[in-house]
């Protein structure tokens, strides 16, 4: 495959073409784990532009979401959670992804990410279900921790709440 279609698929993944990529990656399976110039893979654009229906698309011609790292160390589940793509975030959990997941560099979590970007949906969904709030990143911050740092309070209190729970 040239790069030239390679940079076409990665406008398709943004697009959400689904019914031309449906086509194209029965044919063509191997290029869900081509990356882009930017280092990232099908799986983490499609996480980034929204593209929920592509994210179950990949999961059921078999794609490993817990394997393939970007070049931030992201897994496609921080990418969803870094773009507050709440679709894309349940998606990937219901194709296996590892919501506990650690990012390589910073060992940050999605919770790590969600309380960051300030998203109190994502992090309810996430402490719904069940992940580990008290895990700590390279510089011993919790998610917690972070949420006061970023001056997000409702999010902090949200995880303080459900710790006492």
């Amino acid at each position: 495959m040239s790069r030239e279609n390679h940079l076409d698929i990665t406008e398709m993944f943004k697009q959400g073409e689904s019914e031309q990529l449906t086509d194209l990656l029965l044919n063509f399976p191997s290029i869900l784990n081509q990356q882009n110039e930017n280092g990232d893979y099908l799986a983490h654009i499609a996480a980034q532009y929204g593209r929920s229906e592509l994210i179950m698309l990949m999961a059921r011609l078999g794609y490993n979401f817990n394997k393939y790292f970007n070049c931030l160390g992201y897994l496609p589940v921080h990418t969803a959670c870094h773009y507050q793509q709440f679709d894309c975030l349940i998606a990937l959990k219901l194709s296996g992804a590892d919501l506990n997941a650690i990012t390589e560099s910073d060992f940050l979590t999605p919770l790590h990410i969600a309380c960051i970007t300030g998203s109190l949906p994502i992090v309810r969904y996430l402490l719904r279900e069940a992940v580990q709030w008290n895990i700590v990143d390279l510089y011993g911050r919790t998610p917690g921790k972070l949420a006061l740092i970023h001056n997000n309070l409702s999010i902090a209190d949200e995880i303080f709440n459900y710790s006492r729970s």
